[in-house]
């Protein structure tokens, strides 16, 4: 359930938006997925799934690459994933930097 606030302050001209959502679910995938052993692999190893980023966040982070003028990618993607362990379905992010070979 997402939930948005909006406070007006009269004295002072401000306005304060508050957004707030249930996290609980997506968190709960994200770990019944990273125990289920696969590392985030689809059956065939073709596909792979890194985290589950909530809504409400992506498009916040959406907004400010917009306002920098600068599309959202896959790095600041695995950023929050990275700040945010509970949102990931693996145990680690392979940035492609440790040099290990990934077979598939």
């Amino acid at each position: 359930m997402l939930r948005n606030d909006i406070h007006i302050d009269e004295k002072t001209h401000t306005l304060t938006r508050v957004t707030t959502y249930d996290a609980v679910p997506i968190m709960e995938q994200a770990y019944f997925e990273r125990l289920s052993g696969c590392n985030g692999f689809s059956d065939g190893r073709n596909q792979r799934v890194i985290g589950e980023v909530p809504l409400a966040e992506f498009f916040e982070m959406l907004r400010i690459a917009d306002e920098q003028g600068e599309p959202l990618t896959g790095t600041g993607l695995k950023g929050f994933l990275a700040e945010n362990p509970e949102y990931r379905t693996v145990n680690n992010i392979d940035t492609g930097h440790t040099g290990r070979i990934i077979v598939k």
